[in-house]
Order: C-alpha cells, then sequence, then structure tokens
C-alpha cells in the first residue's frame, strides 16, 4: 500500500520534481493537475486558499528510513520554494509555511440521490467520431449547463474546457473513449461515457453486451423545482435519444439505478421517464409484462405534456422468485435469461 501525498500551489512547478528510486521503494510524482474547488470539502478549500494546482505524490514499497527521510525532503522543498500546502491523506495533517494544522472535516449533510439520465445505444467504431460531434452539438442547443466544464479519463479531471476548447475534447476524448468522464455546472454533475474498445474483438456476450456504448449524466434533483432548467433536461433527453438512435434511455433517481443491460433485467419500479427504440419496442412485452405503461407514450408524454414530470407506476410486473443460488448477490433484480432482451441481429 502506498503513502499518499497530495500537494497544493499555485502555479504548478516547472518541471515538478522527478520521480526517485531506492532498494525496494520508490516516489512517484504526478504532473500538476488544475483543480476544481467544487471536488474539494468546504474546510479543505479554506486551508489551501487560492492554490489552484494539484500534484499527486506516492510513497510505494517499503518505507525504509531512506525513503521516508526523501519524502520528507521533497515535502520541505515544496513548501519552502513553491509555498505548497501539503495535504498527508493517511493523517489529514496539513502542513505550509504556518507549520502544520489537523484538518477537520465535518459530516457531510445528507442529500437526495441524484436524477441519471442514462442511454443505452449501439454505435460502430468508424461512426463514433461523428457522434461525439452530435452528442456536444444536442447538449449545447438544448442544456447548455450540462456542458464539460472539467474533463478528461481519470480524477482529478486534467482538462478545463474554457481553456483547451472543444477540438481538444473531442481528440482527447476520441483517444480515451472506453472510459470518459466531463462534469458540467450545477445542477448537472457528472457525465460519464462508455464505447467498447475498437480492439475488443471478443464475440457479442448477450448478458454483458459488450458492443454497447453507454452515456450517463448525474442531475441534482434541485432541477424539478425549477420550470425552465426541468424544460432543458427533459428536452436533452429527448434530444440525445433520437441523436443516439437509443435502444434504451431513462431517468431515474440514482437510489432505484439498477445494471440495466449489464446482465440482469429492469428493476423493480419505473424512472421519471423511459424510452425504448423503435426496434426493440415490439420485444418490450416480452422484457417485462407490465411495462408497458413506461413505454415510449410514457417518454413522450414527460416530454411535450404540460412540462409536469408524471407520476411513475408504482411497481412493474414483479420478476420471478429466484434460487438465490443462482443469483446470490441480489434477488432484487432479474436476470436476463428470465426476460430475455436480445442483441440486434
Amino acid at each position: 500500500m502506498s503513502y499518499d501525498l497530495n500537494i497544493y500551489l499555485s502555479p504548478g512547478p516547472q518541471p515538478v520534481p522527478d520521480p526517485v528510486e531506492g532498494l525496494g521503494w520508490q516516489i512517484a510524482v504526478y504532473p500538476a493537475t488544475p483543480i476544481d474547488p467544487d471536488d474539494m470539502p468546504v474546510e479543505l478549500r479554506a486551508a489551501i486558499g487560492p492554490r489552484s494546482h494539484l500534484v499527486s505524490v506516492h510513497l510505494e514499497g517499503a518505507r525504509t528510513s531512506r525513503a521516508e527521510d526523501t519524502l520528507a525532503q521533497m515535502i520541505e522543498q515544496f513548501v519552502l520554494y513553491d509555498n505548497a500546502v501539503v495535504h498527508d491523506l493517511q493523517t489529514d495533517l496539513l502542513t505550509s509555511q504556518k507549520g502544520v494544522q489537523q484538518l477537520i472535516i465535518a459530516p457531510p449533510e445528507p442529500r437526495p440521490a441524484p436524477l441519471v439520465m442514462e442511454w443505452i445505444y449501439r454505435c460502430a467504431a468508424p461512426g463514433r467520431a461523428a457522434l461525439r460531434e452530435r452528442i456536444l452539438d444536442v447538449i449545447a442547443a438544448t442544456a447548455p449547463k450540462a456542458m464539460p466544464r472539467r474533463y478528461g479519463s481519470f480524477e482529478p479531471m486534467p482538462f478545463t474546457f474554457a481553456e483547451t476548447g472543444r477540438a481538444h475534447l473531442l481528440e482527447d476524448w476520441g483517444r480515451e473513449e472506453w472510459s470518459y468522464f466531463w462534469r458540467g455546472s450545477a445542477p448537472y454533475q457528472w457525465c460519464f461515457h462508455h464505447a467498447p474498445m475498437v480492439t475488443d474483438v471478443r464475440p457479442p456476450n448477450e448478458m454483458e453486451l459488450y458492443e454497447w456504448c453507454s452515456m450517463s449524466l448525474h442531475v441534482s434533483q434541485r432541477i424539478l423545482k425549477t420550470k425552465k432548467d426541468k424544460a432543458a433536461m427533459l428536452a436533452l433527453f429527448a434530444a440525445l435519444s433520437e441523436a443516439l438512435d437509443v435502444v434504451y434511455a431513462e431517468i431515474v433517481s440514482e437510489a432505484d439505478r439498477g445494471p440495466l443491460f449489464k446482465g440482469y433485467g429492469l428493476p423493480p419500479r419505473a424512472g421519471l421517464a423511459c424510452v425504448i427504440g423503435p426496434d426493440y419496442a415490439p420485444h418490450w412485452p416480452d422484457f417485462v409484462e407490465g411495462s408497458k405503461a413506461i413505454g415510449q407514450h410514457h417518454m413522450r408524454d414527460s416530454i411535450i405534456g404540460d412540462d409536469i414530470l408524471p407520476v411513475p407506476p408504482e411497481t412493474l410486473h414483479a420478476p420471478p422468485q429466484l434460487d438465490p443460488l443462482n443469483n446470490p448477490l441480489n434477488t432484487k433484480w432479474a436476470r436476463a435469461e428470465i426476460f430475455p432482451f436480445k442483441p440486434l441481429s
């Protein structure tokens, strides 16, 4: 297990210290990355002040006296020469030119689970570049607050859209499309996009559906209290469902969200809105008998109705009781072989 430090400074050092290696240990140093104040607790934000960059340092391997002395010297250099604040993630101690203080973070207040908009669709590799362009066009036209503010394929997200621009986002997204994140502006939160790797030549697996792409966007439930933002969310949901030619899309509370199309069937309750692609609509009764009430008509009413999200059905058709030996992890979900939803040929 590594010993981890976060170094907060502004601006980032050019360059950061080189990694250090010893007998049975090494200190890895990652490049300076811009930080987003929204990504950290209020107490930590107040402690680091206006510092805008993060350098991650990790002592890996044996914690010998030589290794710890080397790490201490590196910390001292950051504090003295870069006016950094060093956060020891093991002890929550903060070291700066003002001395050492204990970071105390208050427990977060309980919040309602966010809404999740999720789209599941198929897109062959040659068409994905154009589709990424279309996704950004649709978001910009319907719900600009959901556009990327920070983005990248790992945490913390290394790029700021206002600084790098659309062309860089599309280029980086294309390189890392199998797992890509961005963060929008409130009330929109995280967006995650997944596409199978082009080099993935495994045969289609009906239980895991490797050939499917998916996109999920988290939204604060506060959006339901603002008529304009709620209308924009519904417009985005409808427009992307059409642009992606989805197999299935839904708006659901994170608390009720399940592993749809990842080897399981539908959750026992409907979401706020749902749409089924036209090629799959005829199979909906075969998937689960009671789900017709939240099919295409439900989605259309949600979008073009009186701008009030309809009250969803209390339950879907209850799935058969499963043998715990065949489904030991969670009997709440119906497995795909019970409600077959076969991939398109």
